[in-house]
């Protein structure tokens, strides 16, 4: 199930609530974003190393095991990325408006 309809209704929820400070709150959101993303990408790569390292019982195998973690989480770099963009995108335009 995606949420990610359950999300935006909130953000628009919160921006309507607050007439006077809407820059102010599309600011805060964005650098929650930017925050989430980074974070995403911290934790896929702590993740990632413990799991290589304590997974392989021989060097041998280390290369096939961080391929297949490479591979099994790309997707989910690839949207952390994207979420960290929208946010610095977000970020950039409540501070030129």
């Amino acid at each position: 199930m995606r949420l990610t309809p359950v999300w935006r209704m909130g953000w628009a929820a919160a921006l309507w609530l607050v007439p006077g400070r809407r820059r102010k709150e599309t600011r805060a959101i964005a650098i929650g974003l930017i925050v989430a993303g980074v974070a995403l990408l911290v934790i896929r790569r702590v993740a990632g190393s413990y799991l290589v390292d304590n997974l392989t019982a021989s060097d041998s195998v280390r290369p096939a095991v961080s391929a297949f973690w490479t591979i099994l989480s790309d997707g989910l770099a690839e949207a952390a990325w994207v979420v960290v963009f929208v946010g610095v995108i977000g970020t950039l335009g409540a501070w030129l408006t």
